[in-house]
Formats: structure tokens, sequence, C-alpha cells
């Protein structure tokens, strides 16, 4: 899994910066893991793969980072069996949301935080 996930983050490096004489690249975004499981045993689902924390620096957001992530993070997915993708946020990050939203993503289950 974890050469999957540097697979993936490797695809938001292509437009590095720094000292291009010295070889220096910086991530521009990446995504922390990408799992493929059996999904929701509730729901029938098939094998769902789950993006954990995709991220893009914000001087970089809107110049396709993000949908190159999700691509790659698809295309990984289906390579080892995935039937639909998955991704969590916190209810309060709109632009995460909205972005979720042109990538093709639907609420499909809501989850709620109460006190102990």
């Amino acid at each position: 899994m974890a050469a999957a996930a540097q697979r993936v983050r490797g695809l938001a490096c292509r437009r590095g910066c720094g000292d291009p004489a010295r070889g220096e690249r910086r991530a521009v975004g990446g995504i922390l893991s990408l799992r493929v499981s059996e999904g929701f045993h509730i729901w029938d689902v098939g094998r769902v793969g789950t993006i954990e924390t995709l991220s893009v620096l914000p001087e970089e957001r809107g110049a396709g980072v993000g949908t190159r992530l999700v691509e790659a993070a698809r295309r990984e997915a289906a390579a080892r069996g995935a039937e639909s993708m998955a991704v969590g946020l916190v209810h309060t990050n709109t632009s995460a949301l909205r972005f979720y939203e042109r990538e093709g993503f639907r609420t499909f289950y809501r989850e709620l935080l109460g006190p102990v």
C-alpha cells in the first residue's frame, strides 16, 4: 500500500519548485494514503478505494493538481479492484466539498460527532 500511495503522491510533484540547478523539487500536493477494501458491509457497493487526506498547497489550488491526484487515485484503485471511490472531509471545508462534487463524488453517508 505504501508504494501505491507513493505513486499517487509522485504525480503532484511534476511541477516542482526549488533550485533546478541542484535538482531540487517541492511537492505541491499529495495523498496521504489510498486504501482499497471490501467497502461498506451493510450496503452492496463492492470494493471501494478510499482517499485519505488529499492536500494541495494553497498557491497551487485551481491549477489542476487535485484533479490529477484524484485521477491517479482512481487509476490505482481500479488496478487494485475497486469499483467506486470514497473520500471523507470535515463538514466546514466547503471548498473541498465543491472540489469533490466537481470530481463526481456525492454524499453517501454522514457521520456525526458528539460529546462523551
